[in-house]
């Protein structure tokens, strides 16, 4: 392959943005990337700020869905309790369902959470 910019180099990078060849003139390393000097290092340089923000942006998802499931837990419990209390057959017959459908959205946010707190690191 080579250089986009000057046709008789040959090329010894890719630019992340553009993907297009280029010598060592025309590279720019912008955090250990590869980047067309003076066209794309600024959106190099965008992409990952973004992709370091996605890290801390899994580890606030798995701790937003354990405190979702916590939240579930605690409104079945409250949802038992008051059909235990209710003088209403009728209120027994809709507030147990309704808890046994929060503990199961409960489980399957905890599983999410953990699908998210165990994600591989970025290289």
């Amino acid at each position: 392959m080579h250089c986009y910019y000057h046709r008789d180099v040959v090329a010894v990078a890719t630019c992340r943005n553009c993907c297009r060849g280029l010598c060592e003139a025309c590279t720019a390393e912008v955090q250990k990337m590869s980047a067309c000097r003076g066209r794309c290092e600024g959106d190099v340089a965008a992409v990952q700020a973004l992709l370091a923000r996605s890290d801390t942006a899994f580890a606030t998802a798995a701790r937003q869905l354990r405190i979702a499931a916590l939240i579930c837990v605690l409104f079945a419990g409250l949802f038992v309790l008051l059909s235990r209390r209710m003088p209403f057959a009728t209120a027994t017959w809709l507030l147990l369902p309704a808890a046994f459908v929060l503990l199961i959205g409960a489980a399957l946010l905890v599983l999410n959470a953990r699908r998210y707190g165990t994600r591989p690191p970025s290289a």
